[in-house]
């Protein structure tokens, strides 16, 4: 059984070692975990900066096609990032 403490994200999530970024999940009923992909992770100043920009090109379309279009995204990756910034405020 592993021990979470008091600050379970010291010890939970990616951190960096010299041989680059390991995570930790504490997943109990899971046989795998997959981590998101480190390199997005990595570009996420970029990619904010790009869905600005698609905000501000496509103010009340779909954004998605403007990140694929323009940035390369999958269509995938466009619509979550198309449903997070038009969801509405809770």
């Amino acid at each position: 059984m592993i021990e979470l403490g008091a600050n379970p994200h010291g010890t939970l999530g990616a951190h960096e070692t010299k041989g680059g970024v390991v995570v930790r999940a504490y997943r109990p009923e899971a046989r795998a975990v997959r981590a998101a992909d480190s390199t997005w992770a990595a570009d996420s100043t970029e990619h904010r900066r790009q869905i600005r920009a698609c905000l501000a090109r496509e103010r009340t379309a779909n954004i998605a096609a403007c990140l694929q279009l323009y940035y390369g995204w999958s269509a995938e990756r466009g619509l979550r990032a198309n449903d997070s910034v038009r969801a509405p405020a809770r």
